[in-house]
């Protein structure tokens, strides 16, 4: 197929209309829905109760912490078995001299079923700590999802009624041409009921018209 060259034709001008469809209304949606009753009293409900588990739970975990080596905690279970640790080895090295020199050899074994024993309620201790630790956080969890859940469902609701209702719905708009600005301008303007304007493109497509 031979391809001519160029010849440096004008384009055909782009005609005029009386008036041109142009893009119109479109909601914006994400603002509709944001601004929802039922979207935003189950978001404020939702973010008091996420807020309230956080706090029960943040507060819990500083309990247990506290319970279990807080510092400066006397009562503290870490501290109460070295307490205990340091008794039994006391009382067993005063009962074992009362016995005399015979008996000595028994001091070794005392002080490891001692320390068994401290690392065994030490052992137990932890885990339930780590226990309790993990139900306020999975109770938490549960809080959160939960309102996860609602919001959703809220605006999944919100969304269905947006779609039936006939004034949220996309419309085409139309433009008339404006002569004034169109001779002014040296192009084709046209003007829609919002007050904004419109021209029509070499391919006859509708675009904002700008001075």
């Amino acid at each position: 197929m031979i391809q001519l060259p160029d010849q440096g034709f004008p384009k055909p001008p782009v005609p005029r209309y009386t008036g041109i469809r142009t893009p119109g209304y479109t909601p914006d949606y994400n603002s509709i829905l944001g601004q929802d009753p039922g979207v935003m009293a189950t978001a404020n409900n939702g973010g008091f109760g996420l807020a309230s588990a956080a706090a029960q739970r943040d507060a819990l975990l500083a309990k247990l912490r506290y319970r279990f080596s807080g510092a400066g905690n006397r009562f503290a279970t870490t501290n109460q078995l070295d307490r205990q640790l340091q008794q039994t080895i006391m009382l067993g090295t005063k009962q074992n001299a009362s016995q005399g020199m015979l008996h000595s050899g028994e001091q070794p074994w005392m002080k490891e079923q001692a320390q068994y024993a401290h690392d065994l309620g030490l052992y137990d201790a932890s885990n339930s700590v780590e226990d309790q630790m993990t139900n306020a956080l999975m109770s938490y969890l549960g809080v959160a999802q939960d309102t996860a859940s609602a919001n959703a469902g809220a605006y999944s609701d919100a969304a269905s009624r947006l779609a039936q209702d006939p004034l949220y719905q996309p419309s085409s708009g139309y433009a008339q041409y404006d002569s004034g600005l169109s001779q002014s301008s040296g192009q084709q303007v046209y003007k829609d009921l919002s007050g904004r304007y419109w021209t029509v493109d070499a391919n006859g497509n509708t675009i904002p018209y700008s001075a």
